[in-house]
């Protein structure tokens, strides 16, 4: 045997393995492109369904009307932010009720009649920020609070 044939068939198994290891780390990097690939299309989806979400809320209207004491109501904001230029109107009110500015979870009080001849809604007219559009929503008014019966309930004795 020759000594000269070992040295070739050594680096003949060398070059054998590091073709091997290069096979299999351009398939980890290939799996691992592909995974960053998903990972990018998965966040791409889920900042379109947050976006699509925030949309949602921005429509929503903020308001929630409660009744008070007789005629008189509050108009609530429930928004995160101040709304600009609020305005409730009605036929069942003397006058609209305006406000520069209604900060988050402030109330405006109005003053409607709520009678059977009269189902007319409130309507609520605001911007947004000083410079957007007008937006408007309408509800009738709340039903006041039914009065508590003083009287226990059938088979109940005091």
């Amino acid at each position: 045997m020759e000594w000269a044939v070992v040295p070739s068939g050594v680096s003949a198994l060398v070059a054998v393995a590091a073709l091997i290891f290069a096979m299999r780390s351009s398939m980890a990097a290939r799996r691992s492109a592909d995974a960053a690939q998903r990972s990018v299309q998965a966040a791409e989806r889920q900042l379109e369904l947050a976006e699509q979400a925030a949309q949602r809320m921005a429509v929503r209207p903020p308001w929630r009307m409660q009744h008070r004491s007789g005629d008189t109501y509050d108009l609530i904001n429930e928004g995160a932010y101040p709304l600009f230029d609020v305005t409730v109107t009605s036929g069942s009110m003397k006058e609209p009720v305006k406000h520069l500015q209604l900060d988050a979870g402030g109330a405006m009080i109005f003053s409607a009649r709520r009678g059977l001849s009269c189902r007319e809604p409130i309507s609520v007219t605001w911007r947004e920020s000083h410079e957007a559009e007008m937006r408007s929503w309408q509800r009738p008014l709340p039903p006041p609070p039914r009065p508590l019966d003083p009287r226990p309930p059938d088979g109940l004795k005091f």
